[in-house]
């Protein structure tokens, strides 16, 4: 148990020690930081957000409406040529029989 807590918080320290350097180590003249914000602050990238987050506003309508109203699933057709005219044979079957 021990070990575990000990990982976890050197695990911890390793992440926290990456994310400083990340925020304010200069790669350059800029921080990896300021580097991601700079090209988040183009054209295409706003442009590819927008549509990023329109993608998954549709996504998300699409699964509650799943969710809200399910369906019945729908009987996979068969593979195999006998199967049909089995049925119908029995159906048939059933009907002369009454």
């Amino acid at each position: 148990m021990i070990t575990r807590v000990g990982r976890r918080v050197l695990e911890l320290g390793v992440g926290l020690f990456a994310l400083l350097g990340f925020a304010f180590v200069p790669l350059g003249k800029k921080t990896a930081l300021e580097h991601v914000k700079a090209i988040v602050a183009t054209g295409p990238a706003k442009e590819a957000g927008k549509e990023l987050l329109e993608a998954g506003s549709k996504l998300r309508a699409r699964v509650f409406e799943a969710v809200r109203r399910p369906t019945a699933p729908e009987k996979p057709e068969s593979l195999m040529c006998a199967e049909p005219a089995a049925e119908e044979l029995a159906s048939t079957a059933i009907r002369e029989s009454m």
